[in-house]
């Protein structure tokens, strides 16, 4: 019985797993010269050289989709999963926005305004 008791505190005290993904999200290849320009444009809006560390892509078929963050167009994971609404493959601004988070490996700081990627 402790034994339980145990497992199931440590169990507890972990951090929450990484999100996997709608279960309808395939994966996806974008244009790498689309991606290589979406980073390029990321970076002069930024100031800066950012980091480009590579990404899996994901569709979602359909418009917006439930994430932990909720109903969202897009959404990055920590370890470089990007999910892109298939509705919003096409719209710039929702693809630089996750490229900004998995450049920046943070949430949404002043940047995400500066570079217009913010609804």
């Amino acid at each position: 019985m402790w034994r339980m008791v145990l497992v199931v505190a440590v169990l507890a005290s972990c951090r929450a797993p990484l999100w996997l993904g709608p279960e309808t999200a395939v994966a996806w290849v974008p244009d790498a010269a689309m991606v290589r320009a979406l980073r390029d444009t990321n970076d002069l809006c930024a100031g800066r050289v950012l980091s480009r560390p590579p990404v899996e892509w994901y569709v979602v078929p359909g418009g917006a989709f439930w994430s932990p963050a909720g109903e969202v167009l897009g959404y990055w994971t920590s370890d470089q999963r990007i999910y892109i609404a298939s509705a919003d493959t096409v719209y710039h601004w929702v693809l630089r926005h996750e490229l900004l988070h998995a450049s920046l490996g943070t949430g949404h700081p002043p940047v995400f305004r500066t570079c217009g990627v913010m609804p």
